[in-house]
């Protein structure tokens, strides 16, 4: 048996989102990508040796100290495998150029591209950061094959860009943060009563609202709803302060007065199938109440009862994204539709032409409504 040991330092700067697990499956694919090219077998993801090559990048970070790890064949042998026949280890660090150009650098150097093209059968890999700088530990292993070897996890989804414009108007947003990731759905509401709306996010069940713009973590957690059910956002007892619901597919609308779990304490039948709920206060009385769109149709109600809809307007078409607000500070919801980027707004509740057309967002965007400056009138906001 014998080990092969060697070092390299390049330039190196991380990605602004960077995470070690989303570099260290970069490094694992880059490292099969290149055997690949070089007709030779994929590598097995060995976890337990990517937890040692992870402590010895932590510990070169913390030091500061570009090394070989001196203990690595005593770690191989109790805690990944005493049955190995060959091992070999590439360390590096560096600042500009990214992962890839650090994996070029192992490549083009003769001996670290001995290990990637070794005759090997396992690899793992450990990242760690030291301010802007990336220390990795590469350790490629021969012995018994993993029979469930898994790659490493893959990167988190994307975040959810939030863009919030106080004015009914194309332009630069008014604020924008990330808030939430790729999956989960934007809530935005007025969660403390201040006056100003705010954003929230809702996955499975689970509500993760804040009191004020992003970053931070939630100022409100709550389960309730799960998996298939649509989040729905509304004042529902006129109180000021908007709290949370959710709405199936069968037209079960369950509302409560608090941002806690428990029973619904509003449950209504009305909707169903492919309609879009959709809440707003239609008659200025203080309380937001539920409706449906549905291919161009509005079907609203004055109250948070079943029954026949009390406001029917044709506004919108299939394929359009309903939104509802405030737009001009007279106390009352009204309708609006939202497609490619292009905003298209009513002040009264009535079809025909557009009252207000703006162009903020781009196709692919979710949009809705908010009042992110308490000024009473309802502004703009997309997320990505």
């Amino acid at each position: 048996m014998f080990a092969i040991v060697l070092a390299t330092l390049v330039d190196w700067a991380p990605p602004a989102q960077a995470a070690p697990a989303d570099d260290e499956r970069t490094f694992y694919e880059l490292t099969n990508g290149a055997r690949a090219a070089n007709g030779l077998g994929a590598l097995q993801y060995d976890v337990l040796s990517a937890n040692v090559a992870r402590t010895w990048s932590t510990v070169m970070a913390a030091t500061g100290v570009l090394a070989h790890n001196p203990s690595l064949t005593l770690q191989l042998d109790t805690l990944v495998t005493a049955s190995w026949t060959r091992y070999g280890e590439n360390v590096g660090y560096g600042t500009g150029g990214g992962v890839a150009g650090l994996q070029q650098a192992f490549l083009d150097s003769s001996g670290h591209l001995s290990n990637i093209l070794g005759p090997y059968n396992r690899v793992g890999v450990g990242v760690a950061y030291s301010g802007a700088y990336l220390w990795v530990t590469v350790i490629f292993l021969n012995g018994p094959s993993i029979p469930y070897a898994t790659p490493p996890p893959a990167p988190p989804p994307p975040v959810l860009d939030w863009y919030l414009r106080n004015a009914l108007s194309g332009g630069a947003p008014d604020a924008a943060a990330a808030y939430g990731m790729d999956g989960y759905i934007p809530v935005v509401g007025d969660w403390d009563g201040n006056g100003t709306d705010t954003p929230g996010v809702y996955v499975n069940g689970w509500w993760y609202l804040r009191n004020s713009m992003p970053p931070g973590p939630p100022d409100i957690t709550v389960n309730y709803g799960g998996v298939g059910y649509q989040p729905v956002v509304g004042d529902w007892d006129a109180n000021g302060t908007d709290t949370i619901g959710v709405y199936d597919a069968n037209g079960w609308w369950l509302l409560r007065n608090t941002n806690s779990g428990g029973p619904g304490q509003l449950v209504a039948h009305y909707g169903g199938g492919a309609a879009q709920p959709v809440v707003g206060d239609w008659d200025a009385n203080g309380t937001d109440t539920i409706g449906v769109y549905d291919g161009g149709w509005w079907l609203l109600r004055s109250s948070v009862s079943g029954g026949a809809p009390q406001i029917v307007v044709n506004y919108g078409a299939a394929g359009y994204q309903a939104v509802v607000g405030d737009w001009d500070g007279n106390g009352t919801d009204t309708i609006g539709v939202y497609v490619n980027g292009w905003w298209y707004l009513r002040q009264i509740m009535l079809g025909g032409r557009p009252d207000i057309t703006v162009n903020y967002g781009a196709a692919g965007y979710r949009a809705f409504a908010g009042d992110w400056n308490a000024d009473g009138r309802d502004g703009m906001g997309v997320t990505t």
